[in-house]
């Protein structure tokens, strides 16, 4: 809202489900979770790895676990 645009235009990336997903969904912003950080053991996702895919089975037993806090889109990892 302080920079004027408008919430869909942009997305918040976190890979803290609690913190992330939840802050982003509740401001009805798209989110991406990044599933290679502090949840990556739960995934049984190695760390650093950007080809590994987490089961969609895994993504919502995490989800699940976690309060219910579903992301609008899903990335193994954040890197620039």
């Amino acid at each position: 809202q302080e920079l004027g645009l408008d919430a869909h235009r942009v997305a918040h990336v976190g890979d803290s489900l609690h913190h992330d997903i939840a802050g982003a969904n509740a401001a009805n912003i798209p989110n991406i979770f990044i599933t290679g950080g502090i949840h990556s053991e739960a995934l049984d996702q190695p760390i650093g790895n950007a080809d590994f895919v987490p089961s969609i089975q895994s993504l919502e037993s995490l989800f699940d676990v976690n309060g219910s806090h579903v992301p609008t889109h899903v990335m193994p990892l954040f890197k620039f």
